[in-house]
């Protein structure tokens, strides 16, 4: 196969992760706002197989081998290696995970937040506690697929934030110490404001004029996304 013939599967390769990427995100969208309760479990079971399926595309074998030839390809455009390097770091970390598991692990979180909105509902965690335990258990066991000899704690910060572990953030947080338990204890010798609208009831609509306020201050597209209702804030998107 070519070079130009390897870009070319390359990026069909990445239109297709996307197209499943967007369509589970939307699904996830319609899960955390307007989507009724009732149908949390047949959604729950569909969503976990298309996963699945986005699982099985995103860890082609082939297409590893391209991107990691991609990553370190000088004679590149330097957004394709760039690309390259992130989806190398992605199948690397998830290749290892048999594909069974995989999709048991995306029915357990999608549970997991019915139960977590059914205890928050009812005000009462021991709804929620197994499923808490349960997810804490199959992360460990997920990543124990990759049979590294790093700290379990330190490869989740390097997921989340690459290059960092704990000893870096120690030694930040040490540093953020020095200057900020002195201005606090500051602040709490001082007198103390009015705080009392910290624990006012706001109504829904009120929220909503606020956020589209800051929306616009931002500069916010109203023609590429929009805001809805949900228990919880998050950000989702939708493309690559």
């Amino acid at each position: 196969m070519t070079k130009e013939e390897k870009i070319q599967k390359y990026k069909e390769w990445i239109f297709k992760v996307s197209a499943y990427r967007m369509a589970l995100a939307v699904l996830n969208l319609d899960k955390l706002t307007v989507a009724p309760t009732a149908g949390a479990a047949f959604r729950d079971e569909r969503t976990a197989y298309l996963a699945g399926e986005a699982f099985s595309i995103t860890n082609d074998p082939e297409m590893f081998e391209i991107v990691k030839e991609f990553k370190d390809d000088e004679s590149l455009d330097e957004e394709i290696r760039r690309s390259a390097y992130l989806y190398y770091r992605n199948m690397e970390s998830t290749m290892c995970i048999p594909k069974d598991e995989y999709i048991e692990m995306s029915k357990l979180m999608n549970q997991s937040y019915d139960a977590w909105l059914e205890a928050k509902t009812k005000n009462d965690y021991s709804i929620f506690e197994p499923y808490l335990k349960k997810v804490i258990e199959a992360k460990k066991k997920v990543y124990a697929y990759r049979n590294k000899d790093i700290d379990l704690y330190d490869q989740m910060l390097d997921d989340y934030e690459p290059g960092m572990n704990q000893e870096k953030y120690d030694a930040f947080f040490e540093q953020i110490k020095e200057r900020l338990l002195p201005f606090i204890q500051k602040v709490t010798k001082a007198k103390q404001l009015d705080d009392s609208f910290n624990r006012l009831q706001y109504p829904k609509n009120k929220q909503k004029e606020y956020t589209e306020h800051l929306l616009h201050y931002l500069q916010f597209d109203s023609s590429w996304g929009y805001q809805n209702e949900s228990e919880h804030p998050f950000t989702s998107w939708t493309c690559e």
